[in-house]
């Protein structure tokens, strides 16, 4: 962040570039990331009274996810206003820390789900002896993907349903980390090379600004792809949904009466 845009040392950045694209996702997200993710998140709330910990971990995700969101009407005024932040240092400081703890949460919980489902089809009979609350804590410092497909296929204790809704929740996990993230850190990659081997870094940093740009908004699709994760934890989501929101059930039955 900075306070003016043209204090920047490269002028011929046009920090105009992303100002409609950036604010208009940013209100998208915010306008539907917000509903989606609380609604998700009370639904899931009424399951860890169960003994699966997979929604102990959606709802660290979904609250990172909020943390992130919370933000977003602040970066909505900073781009909108081409890249000037219009209060004090210590918002701007506040703002960046919580974006970026937020975005590295989303990643660790999701290798936790990922994790999760490995153990609890590779070596199910182990992982049932555990106590699920308290190794939710263990599983939170690995990632298996490839493992837990290979596992999920050989198992013979899951039925073909539930093999096709957690290769579908494992297809999503992946999906998210290589639309929303791969993006992002491949052009941060790429400029940390260009800024250590270019001797003219400002040319470079001009041409890659609007990508590394674009890249960092689509951080902000995990706010609205992780909500999902809910649809395949419930087994029946409709019913769920139904328990969980009666205002829905109501405008059912509204509807079924006009």
């Amino acid at each position: 962040m900075m306070n003016n845009s043209s204090s920047d040392s490269c002028d011929n950045i046009d920090f105009s570039s992303d100002q409609t694209f950036l604010s208009v996702l940013y209100g998208l997200v915010f306008c539907i990331g917000l509903p989606t993710n609380c609604l998700a998140l009370y639904g899931l709330y009424r399951l860890v009274k169960t003994d699966n910990v997979l929604p102990v971990y959606v709802i660290n995700l979904l609250l990172s996810d909020l943390l992130q969101i919370s933000t977003l009407p602040l970066w909505i005024d900073y781009y909108s206003h081409g890249h000037v932040w219009r209060y004090d240092r210590t918002a701007c400081v506040f703002v960046c820390f919580i974006s970026k703890i937020s975005l590295y949460s989303s990643i660790f919980f999701l290798c936790c789900i990922s994790l999760e489902r490995y153990l609890a089809i590779a070596h199910p009979l182990w992982y049932r002896n555990l106590h699920p609350h308290k190794l939710a804590a263990v599983t939170c410092v690995v990632f298996v993907h490839r493992r837990t497909r290979m596992s999920l296929a050989d198992s013979l204790s899951v039925s073909a349903e539930e093999k096709k809704r957690i290769s579908r929740l494992l297809a999503l996990v992946v999906i998210i980390f290589i639309l929303v993230f791969g993006p992002h850190h491949l052009i941060v990659f790429v400029k940390c090379i260009g800024l250590i081997v270019l001797v003219e870094n400002c040319g470079f940093e001009a041409r890659i600004f609007l990508c590394y740009q674009i890249s960092w908004g689509l951080l902000s699709l995990n706010s609205l792809l992780d909500p999902v994760l809910y649809i395949f934890i419930c087994r029946d989501v409709r019913k769920e949904m139904l328990e969980s929101f009666p205002c829905f059930r109501n405008a059912i039955k509204l509807w079924k009466e006009l």
